[in-house]
């Protein structure tokens, strides 16, 4: 069975698969409740209900969910030195170098006739490394307390607006994923009483029933004006997070000398230069072709 979605997921378009199982996952649940049903001849509010409710709104939800992993970068931004401090690697490739000085030392050992000296010249190596890695330390550190003034002047404002705008995000997807669940158990409600009178004869009778509440409920959800201002308030703030977050990046790297990164606005400009001079290297090959079939024709006539 595993081989069949493997080769049919292959197949079909990433979308259409998905809509696919997730489709079979309802009519499984569906499927458990009807059983429930026919054993008992009544329903209740069951846990198969939560599982259709994740199925059929993982469309809706998942893109913010992605973005709520942006709380992990605004968290790392301050103290912006452990994002720029290398120090695991310079410890890591120390202690890759002292097993390699130790594994040289019992080379020669065991190999090599006894030195006088009381340093091997290997030791004498890794004593050198040692001072380089050293210096290569950053020594030091700043306090907490200075990090608002060290950042660029340009740069705090949009890392204060990145906060503000994160912070109405969240509120606000809260608040839609509250109200799209509360539109839900109305209609679970709604179907929960059309089980008591006058019931349902057949599974299709009660999938169709459950469609029926359902669509009843979402389309007076989705021209509601309620749910169109949340719906805006959300892409609104999320799209000015992502600006203000973007934006603060960009500005941190362009103010850090050391950084070997470009951003976004300086490909922008190099791409911009690019094209620019694409179009005057072609504006000149144009004119040496005229120029060329003047000359020729000059040549001709006389």
């Amino acid at each position: 069975m595993s081989s069949v979605i493997i080769d049919l997921y292959k197949k079909l378009p990433k979308e259409s698969f998905e809509l696919l199982i997730h489709n079979l996952s309802v009519r499984e649940y569906l499927k458990d409740i009807w059983r429930y049903y026919e054993l008992t001849g009544n329903l209740e509010y069951l846990k198969e209900f939560d599982g259709i409710f994740e199925e059929l709104f993982r469309f809706f939800f998942r893109p913010f969910e992605i973005v709520m992993f942006n709380e992990r970068v605004i968290r790392s931004i301050i103290p912006i030195q452990e994002i720029l401090f290398g120090r695991e690697i310079v410890d890591a490739y120390t202690d890759f170098l002292e097993s390699l000085i130790s594994h040289m030392r019992l080379t020669f050992q065991l190999f090599s006739e006894p030195i006088s000296s009381p340093k091997l010249p290997v030791d004498k190596f890794l004593d050198d490394w040692r001072d380089l890695l050293k210096k290569f330390e950053v020594g030091g550190g700043i306090l907490l307390r200075d990090y608002p003034f060290a950042l660029p002047e340009n740069a705090k404002n949009y890392l204060l607006d990145c906060f503000s705008y994160w912070k109405d995000f969240v509120e606000s997807y809260e608040s839609y994923k509250k109200l799209i669940r509360n539109t839900y158990n109305r209609a679970v409600e709604k179907l929960l009483e059309l089980s008591r009178s006058p019931g349902f004869g057949s599974f299709e009778k009660f999938m169709e029933s459950f469609q029926d509440a359902l669509s009843g409920e979402f389309d007076s959800l989705l021209r509601s004006e309620e749910y169109l201002e949340l719906q805006g308030k959300l892409m609104n703030t999320l799209f000015d997070h992502i600006y203000c977050l973007r934006r603060f990046l960009e500005l941190l790297i362009e103010n850090n000398p050391a950084s070997p990164f470009a951003t976004v606005s300086q490909i922008d400009e190099a791409y911009k230069r690019i094209l620019d001079l694409k179009r005057k290297v072609s504006e000149l090959e144009n004119r040496i072709e005229k120029l060329e079939v003047e000359i020729c024709s000059r040549k001709s006539e006389k």
